[in-house]
């Protein structure tokens, strides 16, 4: 589970006919950025990484560890958006628990089977909206997300190259110097590698 508080960019890509498809790529950036920031160990472009203590496969309720501290870190308030991406009972409780009232949740992950949503009465109550995004629209994702990333406002360009790409230290292999166990090394080590090709 990712929860995100919503910054200028985010709420101005919130707005519109298309917001949620602008939802669906800023759930992926904030993946990897959670990705690196997690896999790095600091907090690249995150202000804080806090990972849920509820991790059992079977577990459902929410960890109230995570959503006091998730709270004190926002005045009591809760997050603007949480998006959940792992399908995991327990994360999607955990969204529902840290996100602020009037807030929205993204669900992203998959899962079959049921879910115990825990205090659904919290859900209306506090008039917290679930959203659910599921498959894409080939053509017009393409478009949006080259939008995005032409786009210098804001400059997701310019954010992939410097916190996740670590502006190519490591994380760029070109082609010919290629080789498979030096390769898995920065797998590990990076969350993106990226495959250089010659000219």
């Amino acid at each position: 589970m990712i929860a995100a508080l919503a910054r200028p960019p985010l709420a101005r890509l919130l707005r519109g006919p298309r917001a949620w498809f602008g939802v669906a790529a800023w759930c992926a950036l904030a993946f990897v950025f959670a990705m690196a920031a997690r896999a790095r160990g600091s907090a690249h472009g995150a202000d804080h990484v806090l990972v849920p203590k509820n991790l059992e496969k079977n577990a459902y309720t929410h960890d109230p560890e995570l959503a006091r501290e998730i709270r004190s870190l926002t005045d009591g308030v809760g997050v603007d958006v949480a998006l959940e991406m792992s399908g995991q009972p327990s994360s999607v409780n955990n969204a529902i628990a840290t996100v602020r009232r009037g807030g929205d949740v993204i669900l992203f992950g998959l899962k079959s089977g049921d879910q115990i949503i825990e205090g659904f009465d919290r859900v209306i109550v506090d008039g917290i909206s679930l959203h659910s995004v599921v498959g894409r629209r080939i053509f017009e994702t393409w478009h949006i997300t080259r939008h995005l990333l032409e786009n210098r406002d804001p400059n997701i360009h310019d954010m992939v190259w410097d916190v996740i790409l670590e502006r190519g230290k490591g994380t760029v292999t070109n082609f010919p110097d290629f080789q498979p166990t030096t390769f898995e090394e920065r797998i590990k080590t990076y969350p993106k590698v990226v495959l250089k090709f010659p000219d």
